[in-house]
């Protein structure tokens, strides 16, 4: 029973960050943000640009704060839980573990890409794309937590 409700808690989680993913991908998808230059270098005209001419959202420092806190929260739950799922001997014997490879590499491989188009095609660093990394680990998770029921049931 305590493993169901771990599952449960886990599916959970994975679909409120999804949606809360979805929300910020809709509804704040204009904030614009300086990314760390390792994705993005940042001009001086763009550095000015950014501190002179762009309009301010109403509440922007306030969204990119709880953004940046729920990240790091959903990250941690995200990697814990599938640390457990993986050692658990019952679920990675259910799942088997060339699945939980295949999907990793797939995660991996769907992050390149997102990385790449935002290093050389993006032409701003918005909010929701520091959220993509999180989203990629919860849709890995959910993928092996689906899998686990459909193979209790």
């Amino acid at each position: 029973m305590k493993k169901d409700r771990v599952l449960m808690i886990s599916l959970i989680s994975a679909i409120l960050f999804s949606a809360f993913f979805i929300i910020m991908l809709i509804c704040y998808s204009d904030i614009i943000i300086i990314p760390n230059t390792f994705f993005k270098s940042i001009t001086k005209e763009y550095w000015f640009w950014y501190l002179d001419d762009r309009l301010p959202i109403p509440n922007e420092s306030f969204i990119m704060g709880i953004t940046e806190i729920l990240k790091q929260l959903f990250s941690a739950i995200f990697l814990l839980e599938f640390i457990y799922i993986i050692s658990d001997k019952k679920y990675i014997n259910e799942i088997e573990k060339k699945n939980v490879v295949i999907s990793l590499i797939i995660g991996f491989v769907i992050y390149s890409f997102s990385f790449l188009f935002i290093k050389y095609k993006a032409e701003h660093y918005r909010l929701f794309m520091t959220l993509i990394s999180t989203e990629i680990l919860s849709i890995i998770l959910l993928n092996l937590i689906l899998k686990i029921k459909k193979q209790t049931s």
